[in-house]
């Protein structure tokens, strides 16, 4: 049955629909409206925070412990900037991570009102999407859309911008279930077969484990098969927890000081098998192994995105 809700309360619902039970924030005058609807849906916690940034990071590193997107609220200008370094961040780690900002009223945009931000100009880089809001109404699908883009392929952030008097503007909608539609891919049973055929006749294969996303079998499984396959393995930039330190196949982590060890164990390498990792600049050592467009070795790339 459809009733009148304020955008405030149609976001606070379609964010419990999708399963959120925790928001980070710093309290501000442009998103009043959905504080006050949240504070009717007791399966939201929500956390007061002291600094937008540590919101940022709180919700990012929520994210980055469930596999589901850290959300984050701040107010426009200086809220949305102090919180930029955490979505810079998660960009960078490919953490899941959802941030909205309150946005001056819809008929001062554009005008330099106080405060006032584009967050599709600023964070259209740094976010894979970067939205406002005009219309009550279409907030579920947004805040669904959100999800979906936040989690799929490569994981990360999305900044959303709530115009102040679109949350307290009343629409007659019905919020029913919102299920994330998540877009993941997965290795066929030949590719597979390829790659542990590739490790089994290779004379000094490694391994670089990273990324997103890892469950504790699947690090269980990635130790396993190294064992079999007596395989080194090394892990990417803040990765160093997807393998044991103190495991024989463990041969160090690409990091700002780079064992040189590390590094020419690499160059000898006849198969680098790249697990999970984006090929950036720090595992790379500034693009200067690896040679992605034109490997000096064989180079196994297994990643959710073809882009990459």
């Amino acid at each position: 049955m459809k009733k009148d809700l304020t955008g405030g309360q149609v976001l606070a619902a379609s964010l419990e629909a999708l399963g959120t039970k925790r928001v980070f924030c710093v309290a501000g005058e442009s998103y009043l409206a959905f504080l006050d609807a949240v504070l009717d849906i007791p399966k939201i916690e929500v956390i007061t925070c002291r600094h937008e940034s540590g919101a940022g990071f709180m919700a990012e590193s929520y994210g980055k412990m469930t596999g589901l997107p850290g959300i984050c609220f701040v107010t426009r200008g200086p809220g949305i900037c102090n919180a930029s370094i955490a979505i810079h961040t998660a960009q960078q780690d490919s953490t899941p991570l959802i941030v909205f900002m309150g946005q001056v009223q819809r008929h001062e945009k554009g005008r330099e009102a106080f405060q006032e931000v584009s967050v599709e100009q600023i964070f259209g880089s740094v976010a894979k999407w970067a939205t406002e809001i005009e219309d009550p109404a279409s907030i579920p699908e947004i805040a669904r859309q959100a999800f979906e883009i936040s989690m799929s392929g490569r994981p990360g952030p999305v900044v959303i911008a709530l115009p102040e008097d679109m949350l307290r503007e009343e629409t007659e909608i019905a919020i029913g279930a919102l299920n994330a539609n998540i877009q993941k891919q997965a290795a066929d049973r030949d590719d597979i077969k390829k790659v542990v055929e590739a490790t089994s006749s290779a004379q000094s294969p490694m391994m670089i484990v990273g990324g997103a996303g890892w469950s504790k079998e699947g690090i269980d499984a990635l130790q396993v098969f190294a064992e079999k396959a007596d395989l080194p393995v090394a892990t990417a930039l803040r990765r160093s927890d997807l393998f044991n330190g103190n495991h024989s196949c463990y041969i160090g982590e690409f990091n700002f000081a780079t064992n040189p060890a590390l590094i020419e164990r690499i160059k000898e390498a006849d198969l680098v098998i790249a697990l999970g990792t984006r090929l950036g600049e720090i595992t790379t050592q500034g693009y200067s192994i690896l040679y992605v467009t034109k490997p000096k070795q064989k180079l196994i790339h297994i990643y959710g995105e073809k882009e990459e």
